[in-house]
């Protein structure tokens, strides 16, 4: 039982990044490749060398996302269906940049991991063989990045910046056998840089590489309590689920490489390919790698179409090494809105982005789960240059 329950503790914790992802952006959200684009201040999280080729002047956006999330997960040993099913309201986003012609500074804050949230009330595969409960997990780590970019002459620009990452975790355990619930805490802070490149050789063609640096969150509990007097609280505590108790959190090394080309007949097709390099960081995990393609289509010189579909391929190796709350899943994206300029220079995004997750099933701990889960994702955000 003490094994079990440090891998319930652990990886509902952990499980509340459910929602971890790129979705920082209206724009993204209804295209999926930003990767090359130079329109918009959000791309200091995509592109962020192309901040250079931004028109001159102070650019702000602000964006929020309204998620549904369902996560379920089969178990042998109980013959039960176990499901998690919510709506998280808001998932915000922010951009503050300033394009002074040949350079442009800017400043973000985003949710680049978490965000989200999971309910099990009615228990989950990892509590079976501790006579059942609930888990309840949610969290969000703030990414605070600052940073510069600089152009030479018309067509080369490079970027460099640094992540500050605030990490908050929450997680709710209820326990049938002790008839408590148990309430864990824990906050942590991380740093890392992102550096970046992009070239326009013609222009209605682009090319851009981005390079992030793995981060380490370095967690900590700043609080266990309970409901019982300590019971529960001091099971945990047992396990090393204790104020002052440290864990780390480890985010992979990402290369992002985008490529966009402008038709003359107001159609606009980027491609763009990101790879997640997590060997020497988590060897559960294989490296990951996704790629993206949109189609963005001006009605007028004031309303864009956009659609994008993406290929994600996301899987842990050795099954044994599956959190059936919350499976690593490979899946096809599939995105759609509308980018609409309001009145001069200020610009409406609206998108909503919907994947389509490939089951999978895992033995773990003596039983097999078939693991899935649904996301929907619709997405508002307006910025402004002036």
């Amino acid at each position: 039982m003490k094994k079990l329950l440090v891998l319930v503790i652990a990886l509902a914790i952990i499980s509340g990044a459910a929602f971890a992802s790129d979705n920082q952006s209206a724009a993204y959200v209804r295209m999926l490749s930003r990767e090359a684009a130079t329109d918009a201040i959000d791309i200091a999280y995509f592109n962020p060398a192309g901040t250079a080729f931004l028109p001159e002047g102070f650019h702000v956006q602000l964006n929020n996302q309204t998620v549904y999330l369902n996560y379920e997960h089969f178990s042998s040993i109980s013959g039960t269906n176990y499901v998690s099913e919510n709506w998280v309201p808001f998932v915000p986003t922010a951009f503050l940049g300033y394009n002074g012609g040949q350079w442009a500074a800017f400043f973000s804050f985003t949710i680049p991991e978490g965000g989200g949230s999971l309910n099990f009330k009615d228990g989950a595969y990892l509590l079976d063989s501790s006579g059942g409960g609930s888990i309840e997990a949610s969290s969000a780590y703030y990414g605070l990045s600052l940073g510069g970019s600089y152009r030479f002459g018309s067509t080369v620009s490079v970027s460099a910046h640094g992540t500050l990452m605030l990490g908050d975790d929450k997680t709710t355990v209820g326990l049938n056998l002790t008839g408590g619930v148990a309430d864990a805490k824990a906050s942590g802070i991380g740093f890392g840089g992102v550096f970046g490149i992009n070239y326009r050789p013609l222009e209605e063609l682009n090319i851009a590489v981005t390079v992030e640096s793995a981060q380490t969150i370095e967690m900590e509990y700043t609080s266990v309590t309970d409901n019982d007097g300590g019971t529960t609280s001091g099971a945990i505590a047992g396990f090393g689920i204790i104020e002052g108790a440290k864990y780390d959190v480890e985010r992979p090394w990402r290369i992002r490489t985008g490529l966009s080309y402008e038709f003359p007949f107001g159609l606009m097709i980027p491609v763009s390919f990101k790879y997640d390099i997590y060997k020497g960081i988590d060897n559960s995990l294989r490296n990951s790698w996704s790629t993206a393609l949109a189609f963005r289509f001006w009605l007028n010189d004031s309303m864009e179409l956009s659609l994008g579909g993406s290929y994600d391929i996301d899987e842990i190796p050795d099954v044994e090494n599956y959190d059936p709350t919350n499976p690593e899943l490979s899946s096809f994206t599939i995105a759609g809105g509308i980018g609409w300029e309001i009145i001069e220079n200020m610009q409406l995004d609206i998108g909503v982005l919907y994947p389509i997750y490939f089951e999978e099933s895992a033995s773990g701990l003596g039983g097999f789960t078939d693991m899935k889960k649904q996301v929907v994702n619709i997405a508002l955000g307006i910025g402004y240059v002036f």
